[in-house]
């Protein structure tokens, strides 16, 4: 849909020459303005990596939200140049955004200690010092939201914002400073100016400067932070780890209105703690071949936002987009199907839970040496694309009964036996000595069943080889019988191997069903060519070397069979 959508938008959309390469890159799969686009004629490999590249790309545009600053992605083609990522996060998140030469908005959801403003538990403050207004070409002003509806706070002087229009009308400090009453109560009679009236309980604010000066954007100027009324910052008072990155209060313009519960809840940079549940309802395949396996896995993630809570009684159901969440992914993922919806189920204490059942195959590295007496690990690992083991601390979720990530009783698994699980938090390491990846592991290892390849390759592949001996239970004289014989011994095993190619792991290195199958065609071929050199000899009137060479045989190759088989499947 996404393609079709595309190429039929192409032809309304002007683009510079510098883009005619790449157009012309994306006319091998398809893209091209105004045609049809048909990806059944591309093939099912270029397929996959469509759809791939599809949830890859959205997993690193919602990665680089958490990154970029609002000043690198709003602008013009010129000031964004062919830094694509950064184009596609505007594009995505702030496409009627403006440039920060125009407007910035700076989200107050915490105080200055790093705890969430909720005006049913505290009065807060924010003083704006002589000469520190924020600095502004038009104008500014500071707006008050309930943080549960996320609108304007009805209150009795309705009053919904101070700005600098209101400025004549306010109470200065005697330093000709101003400070601002942020509280659900009125304050004193002299301070009703200054009262900008908030929730009996969680709320943000948002200051937003229209045509702002260079000073706002370059770091000149900080927004001030906010403050409880009763332990505002003194001299005494040191400023708390992670106040740096505090001061900066977050400028956003990606979104129309910006949203705490949009923002990874933590407190001055510590790991959010992240709850995980992974059960294993069905393994069907293990593909020895294509290195994969196919299961229907079901997993849970629970994490607690203040921004999230509520009224109650029951709890509530929103979009997974609308709020803050892991991003959770199966990292080895190749195709997968999802039964539910995208969304999340809200208590009346701000926890979030996350709920999804996919069936997938997963690509899994597996280690065929002892093919087909082998045993293996199948692992399916969640991570949080984008965030790191400083960002997300993932921890084990036990639910009522003492209920935890596991695996079903019986897998409709026909040619393995599940021998143990387990599941801890385990971080991805993209590259060794890296910060790794916020993960979850829950591993399977199970144990092949060879009775399926004893049956259909060894056993037939015993019989082969037992054929190319009967020559030397035949008179050496039948020389034809015995050419025959070895010759469709040998052919008989050419035409199976080709059979059995499909049931074989396509690995660089030689399994213990390789050695098997190479040391069985060496002594059908050895066969072959002792019946050759018998019936030279008998042409050379040398029966009587041929009957002691054939007597001799009838123990060898019993025996030689055997040494095979050893060596194969037991030493």
């Amino acid at each position: 849909a996404f393609f079709s959508a595309l190429n039929f938008l192409l032809p309304f959309c002007s683009s510079p020459l510098s883009e005619d390469q790449r157009k012309t890159r994306f006319a091998r799969i398809g893209v091209k303005a105004g045609e049809p686009f048909h990806p059944q004629e591309l093939g099912p490999e270029i397929q996959v990596a469509l759809r791939n590249g599809l949830q890859e790309g959205d997993a690193a545009i919602t990665a680089a939200r958490e990154s970029l600053k609002v000043t690198e992605v709003i602008g013009t083609r010129e000031f964004l140049g062919e830094d694509y990522l950064k184009r596609a996060v505007a594009a995505k998140l702030g496409q009627f955004g403006q440039a920060k030469e125009e407007g910035l908005y700076t989200l107050y959801r915490t105080d200055g200690k790093g705890d969430p403003l909720d005006a049913g538990q505290a009065n807060y403050s924010l003083t704006l010092r002589p000469g520190d207004l924020p600095p502004v070409n038009g104008f500014w002003s500071l707006t008050m939201y309930d943080g549960q509806s996320q609108s304007l706070v009805r209150n009795v002087i309705e009053r919904y914002e101070i700005s600098s229009n209101t400025l004549p009308t306010m109470a200065t400090d005697a330093d000709g400073g101003l400070t601002l009453h942020i509280q659900q109560a009125p304050p004193g009679a002299d301070q009703i100016a200054n009262w900008l009236p908030a929730p009996q309980g969680p709320f943000y604010m948002v200051m937003r400067l229209y045509s702002p000066k260079p000073s706002a954007y370059d770091g000149t100027w900080t927004p001030p932070l906010v403050w409880r009324a009763e332990s505002g910052p003194t001299s005494s008072d040191p400023k708390p780890t992670g106040a740096e990155a505090a001061e900066e209060v977050k400028p956003s313009v990606l979104i129309e209105e910006p949203k705490p519960e949009l923002e990874r809840p933590t407190v001055w940079g510590e790991p959010t703690e992240v709850q995980i549940l992974i059960y294993i309802i069905d393994v069907d395949e293990v593909n020895s071949a294509d290195q994969s396996f196919a299961a229907s896995v079901y997993f849970a993630a629970s994490w607690n936002n203040p921004f999230l809570r509520h009224q109650g009684p029951g709890p509530l159901h929103r979009n997974l987009t609308d709020v803050w969440n892991p991003r959770l992914t199966i990292v080895s993922q190749q195709m997968q199907w999802k039964s539910y919806p995208e969304s999340v189920e809200i208590q009346p204490d701000g926890t979030a839970v996350y709920r999804q059942k996919v069936w997938g195959r997963f690509s899994q590295p597996l280690k065929l040496q002892d093919f087909p007496f082998d045993e293996q690990e199948l692992s399916i690992q969640l991570v949080a694309a984008g965030l790191s083991e400083k960002d997300i601390k993932m921890v084990p979720m036990v639910l009522e009964a003492g209920r935890k990530s596991g695996i079903a009783k019986t897998f409709s698994l026909p040619d393995f036996d599940v021998e143990s699980w387990s599941s801890d938090p385990q971080p991805y390491y993209v590259a060794e000595g890296e910060v790794g990846v916020a993960g979850y592991e829950l591993k399977i290892k199970v144990a092949r069943q060879p009775t399926y390849y004893i049956l259909k390759v060894i056993i037939p592949l015993c019989l082969i080889v037992i054929m190319s001996w009967l020559p030397r239970w035949i008179d050496p004289e039948q020389t034809g019988t015995n050419i025959g014989i070895s010759t469709s011994a040998f052919l008989t095993l050419v035409a199976y191997l080709f059979a059995i190619t499909v049931l074989l792991p396509r690995v660089s290195y030689v399994t213990r069903m390789d050695r098997f199958i190479l040391l069985s065609t060496l002594m059908v071929f050895a066969g072959l060519i002792h019946t050759v050199a018998d019936t030279f000899l008998i042409k050379k009137d040398k029966k009587h070397a041929v009957e002691i060479l054939d007597r001799w045989s009838r123990i060898v190759y019993p025996a030689l069979l055997v040494i095979v088989l050893m060596l194969s499947f037991v030493l």
